[in-house]
């Protein structure tokens, strides 16, 4: 018995919406494993951006990581952008190389007359993941971000400093802004060398 023109082109419509429904859950379980929600770790892109500054300079320094882009709950972001200076520590002679990391290991790259810091990261061990909860743990903080759980990390960073660290101080802030009320702000000072939560604003 032959099928008709009517039931022919039901037929191919669902097999057209099953294949889009395949690709869809296959596309987002690609999604999800690539990054966990499209994020990477601060430490997990400077694997790329070392490589790449060393390549431009065989002395190149970093002298900033930070956070861009969507920036995830757990510390991790959908890109990083490291900053390197060359003829460190001589800030007058130093060329700046920007590299901007995405969490798809894609990256670009650009040179610039001076670095944005002239102090460079020393011993950095605490990733951004860990500094996150570090930072979470604490009782301050934690009655923050229940008080406003809607706060999103607006801001991530990682400096060279040797005063308030052993040579590389982390800072994270969340924000909170409503429509009918003044912004709410935490901001939280990590040592990035030993996790010891420095200060909180």
């Amino acid at each position: 018995m032959e099928e008709s023109p009517v039931e022919g082109s039901k037929t191919k419509i669902i097999i057209a919406s099953a294949i889009i429904i395949i690709i869809v859950i296959a596309s987002i379980g690609i999604y999800l494993m690539g990054g966990g929600a499209g994020g990477i770790t601060a430490m997990e892109g400077r694997e790329i951006a070392d490589d790449l500054a060393s390549t431009w300079n065989s002395s190149a320094i970093l002298v900033n990581v930070m956070g861009m882009g969507s920036k995830h709950s757990d510390g991790t972001c959908s890109e990083w952008g490291y900053s390197y200076s060359s003829n460190y520590p001589d800030i007058n002679i130093s060329k700046g190389y920007l590299v901007t990391v995405y969490a798809d290991s894609s990256y670009i790259t650009g040179e610039v007359e001076h670095p944005p810091s002239p102090q460079s990261l020393q011993n950095w061990s605490v990733d951004s993941t860990e500094a996150t909860s570090i930072a979470k743990s604490n009782s301050e903080v934690s009655e923050f971000l229940s008080n406003y759980p809607n706060a999103k990390i607006e801001r991530i960073v990682f400096v060279g400093n040797n005063i308030r660290s052993n040579g590389c101080l982390m800072n994270i802030q969340w924000s909170y802004n409503a429509w009918i009320d003044e912004p709410h702000n935490i901001r939280v000072w990590i040592d990035a060398t030993n996790g010891e939560i420095v200060d909180i604003e």
